[in-house]
């Protein structure tokens, strides 16, 4: 038997199941989208707050790290930053000392700290003063000197190191080796030395000197050690 088609009968269901799956991928499309959108927004606000808060520890980590406990000897202790380690050790009848050495990165190379302690060697010259005044078993420190060749009056022979003073207080000043950037600490009424008594261990005499070959020297370090210097 010959099946008959309406005319126009097929195109219509046709069109209206073309059309359906249109719509319903559009609605599924504009769901899956707004869902997407949805959830990005809320992964961008929880990042800014989380973000704040690994921030802030991070800081706080950061300005903790600053200042460790590098040196806890049997007469004295006192701070250093992050990354310094002592690096030699010398107890002889003419010099007894520990120097720090800063880390191996770019920025740090060039620091150096040294300590003498009781010890500490007569020929001693620096390029620089940073007075000290004693208090208890603490100290404090005043205004470091420029390159002591600028203020230095005995220069009767600039080869050897000449007596100098700085705010009235004495030390020795490396003439011929202006250009090396050394900074020693002295007290009032001595030389190269700071005598401090501590509450066990009693009276040690100390010298720091710290040397930075960098073109512009940074005495965060040295200023940092002295003002967490404590005699045991």
């Amino acid at each position: 038997m010959t099946r008959r088609y309406q005319i126009g009968s097929r195109p219509t269901r046709r069109l209206r199941k073309f059309f359906g799956v249109v719509v319903v991928s559009l609605i599924a499309f504009g769901g899956l989208a707004g869902f997407v959108l949805w959830d990005m927004n809320r992964s961008s606000l929880n990042g800014e707050v989380e973000g704040e808060a690994r921030s802030v520890a991070q800081k706080e980590d950061v300005k903790a790290a600053v200042n460790q406990l590098a040196a806890d000897e049997p007469f004295f202790s006192f701070s250093l930053p992050a990354g310094w380690v002592a690096v030699d050790r010398r107890n002889a009848p003419t010099e007894r000392s520990i120097t720090w050495h800063a880390s191996k990165s770019k920025k740090t190379v060039g620091h150096s700290l040294k300590l003498y302690i009781d010890a500490i060697p007569k020929d001693i010259a620096v390029n620089k003063l940073l007075p000290v005044d004693v208090a208890g078993n603490t100290v404090t420190y005043r205004q470091i000197s420029e390159n002591c060749k600028n203020f230095t009056t005995a220069r009767k022979s600039s080869t050897m190191p000449q007596p100098s003073k700085w705010q009235g207080v004495d030390f020795t000043c490396d003439l011929p080796n202006f250009v090396q950037n050394k900074v020693g600490t002295a007290a009032p009424g001595e030389i190269n030395a700071m005598t401090i008594t501590g509450p066990t261990k009693g009276k040690h005499k100390y010298l720091f000197v710290y040397t930075d070959h960098h073109n512009q020297p940074d005495y965060q370090v040295l200023y940092t050690a002295l003002k967490t210097f404590q005699a045991k």
